[in-house]
């Protein structure tokens, strides 16, 4: 990215930032680390963009800065898959939640448990992805 479009990016980011609840938010930003979990011989890793202390719930949120919306699926997955990451390393209880913020369509989508469809699906998944990446 040339540095004039990561400036229109920022300022772009920044504007949705604004126009979003997210600024109004009194949260206590904490450290976070990158927890991993293995599906399958896949190593599922996940790290928060932002982890956080709002009313007495704590947040592992992801950020879409992008100008291009998620779709309802693609953050279900992905929420689903950071919940099975922090679950599996004893993470996930209440009150933690992981939340996937959309700036390009002012969404934040939520979870706080895991959607035992969608790991049966990356299970399944697995087993090709391992054997490909031997050949790479």
């Amino acid at each position: 990215m040339r540095p004039s479009q990561k400036v229109r990016h920022n300022v772009r980011v920044l504007g949705a930032f604004r126009r979003s609840r997210q600024h109004r938010r009194d949260f206590t930003v904490m450290a976070g680390d990158t927890s991993s979990a293995n599906l399958g011989g896949v190593t599922v890793r996940f790290r928060p963009d932002l982890l956080s202390t709002e009313a007495k719930t704590i947040s592992c949120i992801l950020y879409n800065f992008k100008d291009q919306a998620l779709s309802r699926d693609t953050a279900r997955i992905t929420l689903d898959l950071a919940a099975w990451v922090l679950t599996e390393n004893r993470l996930l209880a209440p009150p933690v939640t992981v939340e996937y913020v959309d700036f390009a369509n002012q969404r934040v989508y939520r979870a706080n448990r895991v959607h035992a469809p969608t790991i049966a699906r990356a299970r399944r998944a697995a087993p090709p992805i391992v054997r490909v990446w031997q050949t790479i």
